[in-house]
Protein backbone atom coordinates (compact mmCIF):
# COMPACT_ATOMS: atom_id res chain seq x y z
CA UNK A 1 0.00 0.00 0.00
CA UNK A 2 1.58 3.04 -0.59
CA UNK A 3 0.93 6.69 0.91
CA UNK A 4 -0.87 7.48 -2.34
CA UNK A 5 -3.70 4.58 -1.84
CA UNK A 6 -3.88 5.54 1.92
CA UNK A 7 -4.28 9.38 1.46
CA UNK A 8 -8.02 10.15 2.69
CA UNK A 9 -7.67 7.35 5.38
CA UNK A 10 -5.09 8.99 7.35
CA UNK A 11 -7.89 7.95 10.56
CA UNK A 12 -8.94 4.57 9.41
CA UNK A 13 -9.19 1.85 6.61
CA UNK A 14 -10.47 1.77 3.18
CA UNK A 15 -12.58 -1.41 2.20
CA UNK A 16 -10.22 -3.23 0.68
CA UNK A 17 -7.00 -2.87 3.22
CA UNK A 18 -9.59 -3.40 5.74
CA UNK A 19 -10.26 -7.01 4.17
CA UNK A 20 -7.10 -7.58 3.61
CA UNK A 21 -6.04 -7.39 7.04
CA UNK A 22 -8.64 -9.47 8.23
CA UNK A 23 -7.56 -11.89 5.53
CA UNK A 24 -3.98 -11.98 7.58
CA UNK A 25 -5.02 -12.18 10.68
CA UNK A 26 -8.33 -15.02 9.67
CA UNK A 27 -5.19 -17.25 7.84
CA UNK A 28 -3.20 -16.56 11.31
CA UNK A 29 -5.57 -17.49 13.68
CA UNK A 30 -6.19 -20.80 14.08
CA UNK A 31 -2.71 -21.44 15.70
CA UNK A 32 -2.45 -18.09 17.67
CA UNK A 33 -5.94 -17.02 18.75
CA UNK A 34 -7.99 -19.92 18.72
CA UNK A 35 -11.31 -20.15 17.25
CA UNK A 36 -11.79 -16.09 16.92
CA UNK A 37 -12.39 -15.09 13.48
CA UNK A 38 -11.54 -11.71 13.07
CA UNK A 39 -13.55 -9.50 11.50
CA UNK A 40 -14.22 -5.29 10.32
CA UNK A 41 -15.30 -3.14 12.87
CA UNK A 42 -15.89 0.67 13.27
CA UNK A 43 -14.51 2.52 16.06
CA UNK A 44 -16.14 6.10 17.16
CA UNK A 45 -13.74 8.50 19.56
CA UNK A 46 -16.25 9.92 21.62
CA UNK A 47 -14.19 12.95 21.47
CA UNK A 48 -14.25 13.19 17.98
CA UNK A 49 -17.49 14.16 15.46
CA UNK A 50 -17.90 13.07 12.16
CA UNK A 51 -18.37 8.97 11.02
CA UNK A 52 -16.26 6.16 12.65
CA UNK A 53 -12.88 4.71 11.69
CA UNK A 54 -12.87 1.16 9.74
CA UNK A 55 -10.63 -1.02 11.74
CA UNK A 56 -10.41 -4.51 12.33
CA UNK A 57 -11.26 -6.71 15.55
CA UNK A 58 -8.10 -9.09 15.50
CA UNK A 59 -9.07 -10.73 19.25
CA UNK A 60 -11.27 -10.78 22.09
CA UNK A 61 -11.29 -12.27 25.66
CA UNK A 62 -13.25 -11.39 28.64
CA UNK A 63 -14.00 -7.92 28.09
CA UNK A 64 -10.67 -6.51 26.73
CA UNK A 65 -10.90 -5.57 22.50
CA UNK A 66 -7.88 -5.79 20.57
CA UNK A 67 -8.20 -3.65 16.85
CA UNK A 68 -5.75 -2.96 14.17
CA UNK A 69 -5.71 0.20 12.98
CA UNK A 70 -3.41 2.30 10.64
CA UNK A 71 -3.14 4.83 13.84
CA UNK A 72 -2.39 4.67 17.33
CA UNK A 73 -5.84 4.96 19.42
CA UNK A 74 -5.53 8.09 22.24
CA UNK A 75 -4.73 5.96 25.72
CA UNK A 76 -7.82 6.96 28.09
CA UNK A 77 -9.82 7.71 25.15
CA UNK A 78 -13.47 6.90 25.21
CA UNK A 79 -14.75 4.94 21.94
CA UNK A 80 -17.56 3.03 20.35
CA UNK A 81 -17.47 -0.09 18.07
CA UNK A 82 -20.14 -1.49 16.34
CA UNK A 83 -19.87 -4.92 15.65
CA UNK A 84 -22.14 -5.63 13.06
CA UNK A 85 -20.62 -9.12 11.97
CA UNK A 86 -20.56 -10.48 15.37
CA UNK A 87 -21.44 -14.11 15.79
CA UNK A 88 -24.18 -13.74 18.05
CA UNK A 89 -25.57 -10.59 16.05
CA UNK A 90 -24.84 -6.87 15.96
CA UNK A 91 -23.84 -5.36 19.34
CA UNK A 92 -21.98 -1.80 20.05
CA UNK A 93 -19.68 -1.83 22.74
CA UNK A 94 -18.81 0.64 24.98
CA UNK A 95 -14.71 1.15 25.98
CA UNK A 96 -11.50 2.90 26.44
CA UNK A 97 -8.32 2.51 24.85
CA UNK A 98 -5.64 0.91 27.63
CA UNK A 99 -3.06 0.72 25.59
CA UNK A 100 -1.41 0.41 21.56
CA UNK A 101 1.88 -0.74 20.28
CA UNK A 102 3.19 -1.40 17.05
CA UNK A 103 2.34 -4.44 14.91
CA UNK A 104 4.75 -7.33 15.44
CA UNK A 105 4.04 -10.02 13.03
CA UNK A 106 5.71 -9.38 9.26
CA UNK A 107 2.28 -8.31 8.16
CA UNK A 108 1.50 -6.02 10.51
CA UNK A 109 5.27 -4.41 9.82
CA UNK A 110 4.48 -4.67 5.90
CA UNK A 111 1.05 -2.65 6.51
CA UNK A 112 2.28 -0.77 9.08
CA UNK A 113 -0.27 -1.45 11.76
CA UNK A 114 -0.69 -0.25 14.97
CA UNK A 115 -2.44 -2.56 17.64
CA UNK A 116 -4.78 -0.93 20.06
CA UNK A 117 -6.42 -2.54 23.55
CA UNK A 118 -9.86 -1.55 24.71
CA UNK A 119 -11.25 -2.64 27.97
CA UNK A 120 -14.93 -2.44 27.52
CA UNK A 121 -16.59 0.04 29.91
CA UNK A 122 -19.17 -1.51 32.05
CA UNK A 123 -20.35 1.02 33.62
CA UNK A 124 -22.32 2.36 30.61
CA UNK A 125 -23.85 -0.61 30.11
CA UNK A 126 -25.41 -0.28 33.98
CA UNK A 127 -26.52 3.07 32.85
CA UNK A 128 -28.52 2.02 30.49
CA UNK A 129 -30.12 -0.83 32.55
CA UNK A 130 -31.93 1.42 34.30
Amino acid sequence: MTHAERKGSESGFSESEAQAIEKSFAADSQERRGHFRPRIVLVQLLSKFGAPDRAVLVGEREQEFVLALPRALPNGERVLIFDNSAPDGPRDISGIVISSRRGSRQDDKRLKLVINYVQEDISCEDAGAN
